[in-house]
């Protein structure tokens, strides 16, 4: 076993650990508050064509985009300021999701703008995609509830594929809440107590 041999090692990893919390914290934090925007916004596109409310998407999908882009970037930069250098875990789940993100919007901007897609496909797709970050993540993370959130993203695109109607927007807000949202208050509450 290593030891530890001068105070400059100990304070480095001291220093390592306290970053790790940041990053978990600020991943935390974020997961959860989009997790919330999309199934906001899901539900109020599920409402305005099932209730065939006079409402333009556009005053549901943008204004709501543009504040949680904002929120994020504020939030990030004033969070992980402090945090010189992320630990290589944190790049390599940072890596995971920004491909998950990449096929998201590819598969949503070309998917639908192609008309291949109808919207009320997209979320089987989506959670597909999900499921596959999840499962990645609790590779890299060793998080058995990771793997739990993977599984519960696939049943879920399962049923999505076989149910392509308009009621797939809330359910696809259900499974958003379900395997994103809990998850990630869980181990918030969890990351806050090991805190000594």
């Amino acid at each position: 076993m290593y030891q530890l041999k001068s105070p400059t090692e100990l304070e480095q990893l001291k220093l390592a650990l306290e970053a790790e919390r940041h990053v978990v914290s600020f991943r935390g934090y974020i997961y959860i508050f989009w997790g919330l925007i999309l199934a906001k916004c899901l539900l109020a596109e599920w409402a305005i064509r099932y209730y065939q409310l006079p409402v333009s998407s556009y005053y549901v999908w943008a204004p709501t985009l543009f504040f949680g882009a904002v929120c994020t970037w504020v939030y990030a930069g004033v969070t992980l300021k402090s945090t010189r250098k992320r630990p290589l875990t944190g790049q390599f789940v940072a890596a995971i999701w920004g491909g998950c993100f990449m096929g998201v919007a590819m598969i949503s901007v070309l998917g639908l703008g192609s008309g291949y897609l109808s919207l009320y496909q997209l979320p089987a797709f989506l959670s597909v995609i999900a499921g596959i970050g999840y499962f990645v993540h609790s590779i890299v993370d060793h998080r058995t509830i990771y793997k739990i959130s993977a599984c519960g993203w696939w049943l879920g695109s399962g049923y999505l594929f076989f149910e392509p109607d308009i009621h797939v927007l809330a359910w696809f807000a259900f499974l958003i809440i379900l395997c994103q949202v809990i998850p990630a208050t869980l181990l918030l509450i969890q990351s806050k107590r090991q805190v000594p």
